[in-house]
């Protein structure tokens, strides 16, 4: 067996509620493949992470943040075989932010990026650590 390749990846994400309800994206790559995330991802060279936040969110559901409040900064490592399966070992760093105001009629469900087919609402208490990613359970607390 080869060697674990290490990668670091960094973060910004997004939690935006209704009702019971907690807006997802659905994965389809990488280390949360087939489970549920955060909206959210990496700040390009030279974002700021506000910016950065604020077009993530809208590439992957259609919304447009007006608002937002720091959360909490978490990190975890997840071990998987990437696309070539390779053993990867990723240290992953979110910041993650409470979405405070935007406008739920924005919301586009059939939107896909390079590792998300859509999103969707999902109550609350229905997400568990089998169904999701790390990100996701620290932002909920569960």
């Amino acid at each position: 067996m080869k060697d674990l390749q290490k990668q670091f990846h960094f973060g910004v994400y997004g939690v935006i509620e209704k009702d019971n309800q907690i807006l997802v994206v659905h994965k389809v790559r990488g280390p949360y493949q087939m489970l549920i995330d955060l909206p959210g991802g990496k700040p390009e060279h030279g974002e700021n992470l506000a910016k950065a936040l604020k077009r993530e969110i809208f590439e992957e559901t259609g919304l447009i943040v007006h608002s937002f409040s720091f959360l909490k900064e978490t990190s975890c490592f997840i071990k998987y075989f990437n696309a070539n399966d390779i053993h990867v070992e990723l240290c992953h760093i979110g910041l993650i932010y409470r979405i405070d105001s935007v406008d739920l009629s924005k919301h586009n469900s059939n939107l896909s990026q390079e590792d998300i087919n859509g999103s969707s609402w999902v109550d609350r208490n229905s997400i568990n650590k089998s169904n999701c990613s790390p990100m996701l359970i620290e932002a909920l607390d569960i």
